[in-house]
């Protein structure tokens, strides 16, 4: 039986925000593999899904989501993220322009949410944004600690002892 993950990169293809998307899809483009018997990936890109990222999580079980954020630490960075520790602030529970933090909340609270979930933040300049019509591609430095960090974190995402079961 072979398991199947979905990594997802999301964001916009406008500004730095496409950085996750421009990421997964060389992973894909690169023929990025998990070197792990039995399992395979299938790479997608999802443009400011808001709401509709739970559609699309509900139908899956092991999913990795990639996605540009704004920490303060050194863009380009790598960050493995929690879902059940990151903070939502009131200013994120909107129904417009929803961001991918309140959706996970909301996807965990109702149970939709995939069996295996990684979290990974690719860290950007903050804002003001150069022009949109100049793409940054993320560099190869930052292509590699994202592959790096997934085959490293392969393990407690199929383990179910992990304490990572979410349905």
């Amino acid at each position: 039986m072979t398991t199947r993950i979905e990594i997802l990169g999301i964001g916009s293809p406008f500004h730095p925000d496409q950085a996750a998307m421009s990421l997964v899809e060389g992973m894909r483009r690169d023929g990025f593999s998990p070197g792990i018997e039995g399992v395979e990936f299938a790479f997608g890109t999802l443009d400011r899904p808001g709401w509709g990222l739970l559609e699309f999580l509900r139908e899956t079980e092991w999913a990795i989501l990639v996605d540009a954020m704004v920490s303060g630490r050194r863009p380009g960075s790598v960050s493995r993220l929690d879902i059940d520790t990151l903070p939502l602030s009131p200013r994120t529970l909107t129904s417009h322009e929803v961001g991918l933090l309140p959706v996970l909340a909301v996807g965990r609270s109702l149970g939709l949410l995939p069996r295996g979930l990684i979290l990974y933040g690719i860290e950007i300049d903050p804002p003001p944004f150069p022009d949109p019509a100049t793409p940054r591609e993320p560099s190869l430095a930052v292509a590699s600690s994202l592959r790096d960090a997934i085959q490293r974190d392969m393990a407690s995402l199929l383990a179910p002892e992990s304490g990572r079961e979410r349905r």
